[in-house]
């Protein structure tokens, strides 16, 4: 990857972080989940990543994509979850998609 094209990937995962913190966490109730202690599926995912528990919140965020795979909320912490894991390349192909959805 030149140059460019990684300043370009990382204005464009600035850019989704930066939207990430001004989209409020509105799941539909057939999203909701009995899983935790009263949290909706994305809300668990956020913990779970602020948690360091970078798996658990992997697990649920690819079974809500399987139900919302345009949903950029579940997408983003998808790749926060990736990132943690150490798996970059995912977590950038995640970020990316990001910005496709909402450009």
């Amino acid at each position: 990857m030149n140059r460019e094209n990684k300043l370009g990937s990382l204005i464009g995962v600035l850019l989704v972080l930066i939207l990430s913190f001004c989209v409020a966490p509105v799941i539909p109730a057939s999203a909701q989940s009995d899983d935790g202690p009263n949290l909706n599926p994305l809300a668990q995912m956020i913990t779970l990543n602020n948690q360091r528990k970078f798996s658990e919140a992997l697990v649920i965020g690819q079974r809500m994509l399987k139900t919302f795979p345009k949903d950029i909320r579940f997408h983003f912490n998808v790749a926060r979850a990736l990132n943690g894991l150490q798996r970059f390349d995912e977590a950038l192909a995640e970020y990316k998609i990001c910005v496709e959805i909402d450009p």
